[in-house]
């Protein structure tokens, strides 16, 4: 959270004079520890990290003590020590850390508390660092005002969207802040007690926040920052605090792989349908087909045939088709074997076909065609087998010569028919049903930490919108 920069008093804060004079040295009036001013001439109060006494710094050259704040029983220890030294993230300034504050806010009786620690470079003027629960942002003045309902400056901080130039910040926090601890030097006149309402928008990783007070509204814009680049900047010892929960303008590290691969799918999607277009349109057809016989008594009724497969490496595919089958059911075992090598591929298949009458309805069920796929095949010539086998077998022997059925009988006939594979369609829903899970689920995980982020929000998303 960012508190405004101003004075208490209502004083607009006029660019400083910077000179060597400016810089002063003292000793606190009360307890004897020396201070050194990194502001001289600007801050107008230093309190004592010891023994807690504000001096006003525009009283005269003895910088009486003004006021003893009720706060040594609760010192609130800073994470980045006054006096400390550091060139933070996205700057390419060393700045000094002068001021430390601790806030606190209350939200249906719960109590919620902050820290700001106000840095300060004499060519670049003031910027703070604020931490809630292990959440850092960095922030500066705001030289300009958001605008309302397109380009209407803001004037007090609405309860609904803003925009700082084109982008849209969504209202998140409306707290009473209130300070409960101060050390340091402050370019006005802080005090324990002291209360202003604060309004944050967030567009992360920005947050736009506006300092309210009776008399003024002070805007200024940050952006979020990792604690551990705060650590190495001002080179802290150990490690910052893992941070609990999700801050306001915390970025949504789920959001950026939710669209990745919600752009990956719809890729895919074009792809394997343009794929599967290009193999329908120009994939060969049927390039085999014989017809063979189903007969009694034969001792083996294992056919086979030459196959031709085109030049190049193809998807084949083999098609059995049996229209004469009746009550009946016949399975078929096709194998494909390169004499070279003698690799044989097999695939089965089986076909029926049924029929009744019940209930003086009748009834038929029947599989007459189907298809068996063989995966790469290279071209060249193969043996192509097939083997059937069905549940009627006709008579076992001829009954011999000048008998009626001297001849063996024919119980169905089949077909096979070769072809190159074309394009299975089927692959597209595979692509449509599975490629849904990745990006679905990317999208679950970026909606669940929106969920958190606006949990404690003052403005939930769905009214965050509307207006007063």
């Amino acid at each position: 959270k960012f508190r405004g920069l101003r004075s208490s008093d209502g004083e607009e804060l006029q660019a400083p004079q910077i000179r060597e004079a400016n810089l002063k040295s003292l000793k606190c009036p009360s307890c004897g520890a020396p201070h050194e001013l990194q502001a001289g001439g600007i801050s107008q109060t230093l309190v004592c990290g010891f023994c807690d006494t504000a001096m006003d710094l525009n009283q005269d050259a003895t910088f009486k003590s003004v006021v003893q704040f009720e706060q040594s029983k609760a010192k609130i220890p800073a994470k980045i020590p006054l006096g400390s030294r550091g060139i933070p993230p996205g700057s390419n300034t060393e700045y000094t850390c002068i001021g430390y504050l601790s806030k606190f806010c209350r939200v249906d009786g719960a109590i919620y508390r902050w820290a700001e620690y106000l840095l300060y470079e004499p060519s670049k003027g003031y910027r703070w660092l604020t931490e809630s629960n292990g959440h850092w942002s960095l922030l500066a003045p705001l030289r300009q005002v958001p605008t309302k309902f397109g380009s209407e400056p803001v004037g007090y901080p609405p309860n609904t969207e803003v925009k700082l130039g084109p982008t849209p910040f969504n209202p998140s926090q409306k707290p009473a802040a209130t300070v409960e601890y101060v050390a340091g030097e402050f370019y006005w006149r802080v005090r324990v007690g002291e209360s202003s309402e604060v309004s944050d928008f967030v567009a992360p990783p920005q947050v736009l926040s506006a300092d309210c007070s009776q008399s003024e509204v002070n805007w200024s814009l940050g952006t979020y920052v990792e604690g551990a680049a705060l650590w190495k900047a001002f080179r802290l010892s150990g490690s910052p605090p893992a941070p609990p929960g999700i801050a306001n303008n915390q970025v949504n590290p789920h959001k950026a792989a939710a669209q990745r691969r919600w752009t990956t799918y719809a890729v895919a999607l074009l792809a394997t349908f343009g794929f599967l277009t290009v193999r329908t349109l120009t994939e060969r057809g049927k390039f085999f087909d014989e017809t063979f016989n189903y007969r009694d008594y034969e001792p083996d009724r294992v056919q086979q045939k030459k196959l031709q497969v085109p030049a190049g490496q193809h998807n084949l595919a083999i098609t059995v088709i049996a229209p004469s089958l009746s009550q009946r059911w016949a399975d078929f075992v096709v194998t494909l074997v390169d004499p070279k090598t003698q690799e044989a591929r097999s695939g089965s298949t089986s076909l029926y076909h049924q029929s009744g009458v019940d209930d003086g309805e009748a009834w038929s069920e029947s599989v007459t065609r189907s298809t068996i796929h063989f995966a790469h095949v290279p071209g060249g010539e193969y043996d192509l087998q097939v083997e059937p086998l069905s549940n009627v077998v006709g008579q076992d022997q001829p009954e011999g010569p000048g008998t009626p059925k001297s001849f063996p009988n024919t119980l169905f006939g089949y077909t096979l028919q070769a072809s190159l594979s074309q394009a299975h369609w089927g692959y597209l829903w595979m692509v449509v049903l599975l490629g849904l899970i990745p990006p679905l689920w990317s999208g679950w995980r970026s909606s669940s930490f929106e969920t958190s982020r606006w949990s404690e929000s003052d403005h939930a998303p769905a009214s965050s919108w509307s207006d007063d």
